[in-house]
């Protein structure tokens, strides 16, 4: 099915996905500050993961190493080669970190759901309480690529002498008035207090 998007690799429809909903080549990951959405309703299939405990160093606050993202996949049932759809609340906010993490860790075929669960429930499209068991794998990831992450020196150039654009990834209201998005609370919790309302990390350069 054409889909109009740029990259299809990287992003699929709600069609698309309620098209493979039983193909076991593909598995559906839902990716949630935490799985109290997941629980109540998800798609048919789909293993929920917690961003906050499961996704992330507990310690360094960071991506989760290497062996943790093995033993999360593993438990999943993934494999190298399955193809994995990630989608999320807070319209998919949550859910593009594990796409990078995916990716980071060298992860073939991952995929964003466009619209997230919000779309997929809006849609009126089959969901569950159903939590489905896969089989054990041994999911072993490549080394991970840190050319996908951006460094605060790098950062800091694009500042300093341009020669990229930067993008802050907020709502519009969030990003004109400095309103906390939702899960601030974590950063301050963790010891990293979300700026001040009004006040972007990088000043008015960030865009």
């Amino acid at each position: 099915m054409a889909t109009g998007y740029a990259h299809p690799e990287m992003l699929v429809s709600t069609d698309w996905v309620a098209q493979h909903l039983n193909d076991p080549t593909v598995h559906i990951i839902e990716v949630d500050p935490d799985t109290t959405a997941y629980a109540q309703a998800h798609i048919p299939g789909a293993v929920g993961w917690n961003w906050e405990t499961e996704l992330q160093d507990q310690v360094r606050r960071t991506l989760a190493g290497k062996e943790q993202f093995e033993a999360l996949c593993s438990r999943a049932g993934i494999t190298p080669e399955t193809t994995v759809i990630v989608y999320g609340d807070n319209n998919n906010w949550f859910a593009a970190w594990a796409h990078w993490e995916f990716k980071i860790y060298g992860h073939k075929d991952v995929r964003l759901m466009n619209g997230g669960r919000k779309r997929w429930i809006a849609e009126g499209r089959p969901t569950t309480t159903e939590v489905k068991e896969y089989p054990r794998t041994q999911y072993r990831a490549k080394e991970p690529d840190w050319s996908l992450r951006a460094r605060r020196d790098q950062v800091m150039q694009v500042v300093e002498k341009g020669g990229a654009n930067l993008v802050r990834a907020l709502a519009g209201r969030v990003y004109r008035q400095g309103d906390r998005p939702a899960g601030a609370e974590r950063d301050g919790a963790a010891g990293r207090p979300y700026p001040p309302r009004g006040q972007h990390p990088l000043g008015d350069v960030v865009q």
